[in-house]
């Protein structure tokens, strides 16, 4: 296919690239006649002409050898002193103008001869019965040989594969047709050291992430840190050929590579030990920790979050006030639950995203400042920014809810070194009205006494997309064995029995948590003994009054 040249009008037709080597290549600076049919009509005399000399005919001197008012001092283009600029301006692009794209990128922009080599093999190549992809011996195929290309591992070999990914890529609408369509790919037989030619932009893990079935036999990867470019990459990889690889003689290479892609099934074609195969165990869930006093937390978040749901107006000057402050952040990189889309849709977080106050994204300092919220006023317009909401019904499969008693609160009377207040945290889910989408969230309160038996000092929110309760569900592979035996109660560690019997005692006491500390280290953490020295303590007036808890 001719193209004009782009240089000058009168140029004759000049051919696009043809070949791998044509896309990134630069033809040659012209010479001879051609060369010179470029140059410009007015150049510099020659040094010593006619046109140099002085009226006596002497060459004139060097300070007024000058050229001449609109001449071109330069070389022409194409001589030796501009072939080296010349190539640093064409760098990545060719006389067509085509290249694999400009500095800082690395997307192929292959002509239209070469898209067709790829598709021609492509199409010969894959098998739409077993849904594999067979792309071995690369350098051997026919089709891709008239385009110069010699192999993955040759001259630019991973920018071509980037152009087969990308011509991949166009074959399908969505990425679920993708996964339907192509369940395995064939990459055996092409001398790969490392998996570099096939990671990176437009590689094979972005082009294809939900493949199940990876052949790499008969290459040269010799160690498990060769396939390190892939790991977490392919998440539902089940099988995976190495043999012929001198990594194969690895005795730990099925260890290995079950660490990096969790749900791999065999291996070279040969099923994965039982006793080396890793099943990924969940951290042991753990029950809260709830130190409420009197109900005053349980009353609080069962009437905070309907009151948010319904009645977000009246709800702000019931529990904030002047100094009370709120902000909230979108997580869009958590992980979400295996329901939820692989893709997300453009414009998920827009209703979020404008007052976010994410501190790892977020640069300017007059940004953050604005997106802390403080005022009953503030706070109110914040809160009506965010989507109307629906928040699951108070369930303990998908809520969880901590608290603890914190010392040195603020509080309205302004107390010399603060009250104790509460720390509350807050795991839960709910469901935007609008557009039906159900989110996840996390939410930080803390809280001091106030007119409406407490108040919000301060209040944080972290928003993400929904990530589901299924992890804090029981394993139904494990079923529970019923027995009348006495279950005893989880064993928990030395701090957090401490921790417990604090609690406990100033739940009987009443004394706040700092006091309750100290008569328990006193009696050298025995809780009887703490509990009879608090009441002998008591009866004969020996206990301060800011001992007690100071909620109303």
């Amino acid at each position: 296919m001719a193209v004009r040249g782009s240089r000058r009008s009168n140029l004759p037709p000049q051919r696009g690239p043809r070949s791998a080597r044509d896309l990134t290549m630069r033809d040659a600076p012209p010479s001879g006649p051609a060369a010179d049919h470029r140059r410009p009509a007015t150049r510099r005399p020659a040094r010593g002409g006619p046109d140099n000399r002085a009226p006596d005919g002497r060459p004139a001197p060097a300070a007024d050898r000058r050229p001449a008012p609109g001449t071109d001092r330069r070389p022409a283009r194409g001589g030796p002193d501009n072939r080296a600029a010349d190539r640093s301006r064409g760098r990545g692009r060719g006389r067509a103008g085509v290249s694999f794209g400009g500095r800082g990128t690395s997307e192929p922009n292959q002509t239209p001869e070469i898209t067709a080599n790829i598709e021609a093999a492509l199409t010969r190549r894959y098998n739409k019965d077993t849904k594999i992809l067979d792309l071995s011996s690369l350098g051997q195929d026919s089709d891709l040989k008239k385009a110069e290309f010699h192999g993955l591992t040759e001259s630019h070999g991973t920018k071509f594969f980037k152009c087969i990914m990308k011509v991949c890529d166009g074959f399908f609408k969505t990425p679920e047709d993708k996964e339907n369509l192509i369940a395995g790919i064939i990459l055996a037989n092409n001398g790969l050291k490392d998996l570099t030619p096939l990671t990176g932009y437009l590689g094979l893990d972005r082009t294809f992430p939900d493949l199940k079935a990876v052949d790499l036999s008969g290459n040269r990867i010799s160690k498990i840190e060769d396939l390190s470019r892939w790991k977490y990459k392919f998440k539902r990889l089940e099988h995976l050929v190495l043999s012929g690889n001198p990594i194969e003689s690895d005795l730990k290479l099925a260890r290995s590579l079950v660490e990096q892609f969790p749900a791999l099934v065999t291996v070279n074609n040969l099923p994965i030990p039982a006793e080396i195969y890793i099943k990924p165990n969940p951290p042991k869930v753990l029950p809260p920790i709830f130190g409420d006093i009197n109900g005053l937390v349980e009353k609080f978040v069962t009437t905070f979050f309907p009151g948010f749901d319904n009645h977000r107006a009246a709800m702000v000057p019931y529990y904030y006030d002047a100094t009370s402050k709120f902000s909230y952040c979108v997580d869009t990189k958590s992980l979400r639950a295996p329901s939820e889309p692989k893709v997300l849709q453009k414009g998920e977080w827009k209703d979020y995203t404008h007052n976010s106050r994410n501190l790892h994204i977020l640069n300017n300092p007059h940004t953050k400042v604005r997106r802390l919220h403080q005022g009953v006023d503030d706070i109110t317009k914040a809160f009506n920014d965010i989507p109307t909401t629906k928040h699951a019904a108070f369930d303990n499969t998908k809520w969880l809810v901590e608290c603890s008693m914190i010392p040195n609160v603020p509080d309205l009377a302004g107390t010399k070194g603060g009250v104790n207040g509460f720390r509350v945290l807050v795991h839960g889910e709910y469901q935007q009205i609008e557009t039906g989408k159900s989110r996840s969230f996390d939410r930080t309160f803390i809280l001091a006494p106030g007119p409406n038996e407490v108040r919000i000092i301060n209040d944080m929110m972290t928003i993400r997309g929904y990530g589901g309760s299924e992890a804090f569900q029981p394993d139904a592979s494990e079923p529970v064995v019923q027995t009348h035996a006495v279950q005893t109660a989880p064993v928990l560690s030395e701090e957090e029995q401490k921790q417990k019997w604090v609690l406990e005692l100033s739940r009987i006491s009443g004394m706040n948590f700092e006091y309750s500390q100290m008569c328990m280290e006193q009696c050298d953490w025995v809780p009887d003994d703490a509990l009879a020295s608090f009441t002998e303590k008591h009866q004969q007036g020996q206990v301060p009054t800011e001992a007690f808890v100071q909620i109303v």
